[in-house]
């Protein structure tokens, strides 16, 4: 789902204007979709990556959205989206439970 709202938030909070602020979110959307196809999760299709590893990089890719504004040069436009996405990402893969249990496993 965060992937999604990645991809739909540059319209959504008015800021599709074809700058940095835009691309990178779209792009960290695609990546947020790739690594969920990739998972060993219910939703996942391939399975390839382990959930501890897909909420460490929720968390490394939280850090990166919370940061980026600066990095970019866009904090002065539009740094909220980004903060409460990487900050939601930070959180989520914090305090995720890292291990599946055997009876919900999908092979």
């Amino acid at each position: 789902m965060s992937g999604i709202l990645f991809l739909a938030s540059p319209w959504l909070f008015k800021y599709n204007n074809g700058t940095a602020a835009q691309w990178v979110i779209i792009i960290m959307g695609c990546l947020l979709l790739l690594m969920a196809i990739f998972t060993n999760y219910e939703a996942g299709v391939v399975k390839q990556i382990s959930i501890p590893t897909h909420l460490t990089l929720d968390v490394y890719t939280g850090a990166f959205l919370i940061i980026t504004p600066w990095l970019f040069g866009f904090s002065d436009s539009t740094r909220w989206p980004y903060l409460a996405f990487g900050l939601f990402e930070v959180f989520a893969g914090r305090l995720t439970k890292k291990f599946q249990d055997a009876r919900t496993s999908f092979s």
